[in-house]
């Protein structure tokens, strides 16, 4: 009797917990999320993330990788911008904005900061430091009226920085580390800088066009897109384009040029948004045709698809107005994620990784500062029609299996009872 009673409860969790993924799968709303609109979610994981900052979110991730502590930092400050801009001046919503964002700015700019980066790069601190911190920096002017003297003269000296040693190097990307390179750093570097001439008179239009026009001589030779690692001191390509950081890239391109924007964009959308069996989209972390193994950029890679990828992809599409790759992934989040809302606070995977929850809250948030979306884009539906009824109906015959393996195992002990 015992064995029976835990059987049907183990089918009955397993029937709500299949039951529930649906629901989640069938009930996002897509167009609630599109830039310009802060989706009703979006608070409640801003909140539940600040607590786990109080509690030392960005210093247990700085434990997993060199950049977790600024990484988490950045993204839940670009995210609170993000909000800011789509709330009126004066609004209570948008001075916590501000305030969040000059939060996370002091965390950045501190001594804990900078501790994982050198100081002897020819960007003193490196691309990834100035670039995560030019931008948040700017973040907040744009959001903030009337912007501070104080402020405007500490965005502007972290810009003329960048600017120098992009005028000094002979590549086009600069290093993180000593002897490092990723070129998506220098991408949000420069988008500071197109950042700043937008806000006020343009100052640095030449080091971009310069930029621009190196960065168009070591484009990936496979893709045409920009490469995820390269030579230090050459900017030759070493690493060919990837999804993750293409998909990060991508979000502060199409700020820096947007029609270079719109050609990238229409490759990384074909060679890495993805669709398995019809019904499990995502974006791969190689391109198509090729596979690699994962490491701390892509972290685990499942059916060819990364996480980072993946999410940082779904707030592209968003950026660029490409609701038919956005949806199926805002609705595969919502399934795989295992969010659940405690105290109005929105976590996903427990909260077992803080820097995942800045990715998506700042992905949901995601919209062009400088340039507009898209509007004359078209894009090729990923999904096939109907492939929400064919998750249902899956589901559905998995709820009949359960329960139907609960019949005859109760039904065998019946017959074997004298």
């Amino acid at each position: 009797m015992l064995r029976t009673k835990l059987q049907i409860g183990l089918a009955a969790l397993l029937t709500f917990v299949i039951f529930l993924g649906n629901y989640r799968l069938r009930a996002v709303d897509v167009e609630a999320y599109r830039p310009g609109h802060t989706g009703p979610d979006v608070l409640a994981q801003l909140d539940a993330l600040d607590d786990a900052l109080d509690e030392g979110a960005a210093e247990s991730m700085q434990e997993i990788f060199p950049e977790g502590y600024v990484f988490t930092w950045a993204l839940y400050g670009l995210a609170w911008v993000q909000v800011g801009m789509n709330e009126p001046p004066h609004s209570e919503l948008r001075a916590r904005a501000v305030a969040e964002a000059r939060r996370a700015v002091d965390a950045i700019d501190s001594g804990q900061g900078k501790a994982p980066f050198v100081d002897h790069t020819l960007l003193r601190w490196g691309a990834f430091y100035n670039g995560w911190l030019a931008r948040l920096r700017g973040g907040v002017l744009v959001i903030d009226e009337p912007a501070s003297a104080g402020e405007v003269e500490e965005f502007e000296r972290r810009c003329d920085l960048i600017a120098d040693a992009l005028r000094a190097s002979d590549t086009p990307f600069l290093e993180s580390y000593r002897g490092g390179t990723w070129p998506a750093d220098t991408v949000v570097a420069v988008s500071a800088l197109r950042l700043h001439d937008h806000l006020f008179e343009p100052r640095y239009t030449d080091v971009i066009d310069a930029w621009l026009a190196k960065a168009d001589t070591r484009m990936d030779s496979k893709t045409g897109l920009i490469a995820h690692r390269s030579h230090p001191d050459t900017g030759e390509p070493t690493v060919y384009a990837r999804g993750s950081s293409q998909a990060l890239m991508l979000r502060f391109l199409i700020d820096i040029d947007p029609e270079l924007a719109r050609e990238h964009y229409a490759v990384f959308r074909q060679r890495f948004a993805d669709v398995r069996a019809g019904m499990v989209p995502g974006v791969r972390e190689y391109r198509k045709g090729r596979d690699g193994p994962a490491d701390v950029d892509s972290g685990p890679i499942l059916l060819g698809y990364s996480g980072p990828a993946t999410v940082v992809g779904m707030g592209t599409a968003l950026s660029f107005g490409d609701r038919a790759l956005a949806e199926p992934l805002l609705r595969g989040l919502e399934l795989v994620g295992t969010p659940h809302t405690w105290d109005g606070k929105k976590r996903y995977t427990f909260g077992l990784l803080p820097v995942g929850e800045a990715f998506v809250v700042w992905s949901k948030t995601a919209q062009p500062w400088v340039s507009q979306v898209p509007q004359d884009m078209e894009f090729e539906p990923l999904m096939s029609d109907g492939w929400l009824w064919r998750w249902h109906l899956i589901s559905l015959a998995l709820v009949l299996l359960i329960w139907l393996g609960v019949y005859f195992l109760w039904r065998g002990r019946k017959l074997d009872t004298p």
